[in-house]
């Protein structure tokens, strides 16, 4: 009779082994399938990231090319343009309007190119109707007033006074030997066409791709935009993308919950190496 009871204990311990160990390969399994399906997702979204970095890097780079032509025909037309040399003001902004103007259908992403002149006012434009509006009090002129050895800036998101739009204005500026501020050439760039780009690659339902200032973490645009407040809005200090970035991080990828959905979420991040930019999917 002990012995009888003894193997029915065994039987009895044996099965709650058995549905223990069943248990411990399927919880396994299942953490097994669910890191491989992060580790996709983090591949997924790191080639995106970098897709889409090189194409907006790309981008900045045409236009800042573009803006280098500018600067040089404002400089050369004074020495090789009898036209615009003795030409009155208005001639003078006819020639460089049509110069202008054919650089801005060269590259479809520039709404308009502008030249300000040392106190704010635009004085060349390939838009004439842009003629005479100050822009002294933007901190995208400013700063080039302030800093000598600046060159090359990028505004924050503004409201446009040429287009009415939020633009990013990608700027540069023409001195003289001395580093004394002639003017500063500006190339609009309307939101609508970076998110564009954004909106090219496929993130899946809730996805989102985004633009952010990566000195200051600001929001330039996001697609898709869920509160256009937002924008120009920086991450908080202990955000773990923004702690990565400042400790030297060029890329990376993270796990986080989604504050808004309340979702857990995969991101990566890319710097872009010539610009103040970093690129989130």
């Amino acid at each position: 009779m002990k012995k009888e009871i003894n193997t029915k204990n065994f039987t009895y311990n044996w099965f709650i082994l058995s549905i223990f160990i069943i248990l411990i390969i399927i919880l396994l399994q299942g953490y097994i399938e669910y890191k491989r399906s992060v580790e996709n997702a983090i591949v997924k979204t790191n080639n995106l990231t970098i897709l889409l970095t090189k194409k907006l890097e790309n981008d900045f780079e045409q236009m800042e090319n573009i803006l280098n032509f500018a600067r040089d025909i404002l400089l050369t037309l004074p020495k090789e343009n009898k036209l615009f040399l003795e030409g009155n003001d208005k001639i003078k902004k006819q020639i460089v309007f049509e110069k202008f103007n054919a650089l801005v259908k060269n590259f479809k992403d520039i709404s308009v190119i502008n030249f300000i002149d040392k106190n704010g006012y635009i004085l060349y434009s390939s838009n004439p109707s842009n003629y005479n509006i100050n822009i002294s009090d933007r901190a995208h002129f400013q700063i080039f007033i302030d800093n000598k050895d600046l060159i090359k800036s990028f505004s924050n998101v503004i409201i446009s006074r040429t287009t009415g739009k939020n633009s990013v204005a990608q700027l540069l500026a023409v001195r003289d030997e001395n580093k004394e501020l002639i003017g500063v050439l500006t190339a609009l760039i309307d939101i609508d066409t970076i998110n564009k780009t954004l909106s090219s690659i496929n993130t899946n339902k809730g996805g989102v791709a985004l633009l952010r200032n990566s000195e200051n973490t600001e929001l330039i645009t996001r697609y898709p935009m869920n509160n256009e407040t937002d924008i120009n809005k920086p991450l908080p200090l202990d955000n773990t993308i923004s702690l990565k970035i400042k400790a030297g991080e060029k890329s990376g990828s993270i796990e986080y919950v989604a504050s808004t959905e309340n979702e857990k979420r995969v991101g990566s991040f890319v710097l872009m190496d010539k610009y103040t930019f970093y690129v989130q999917v």
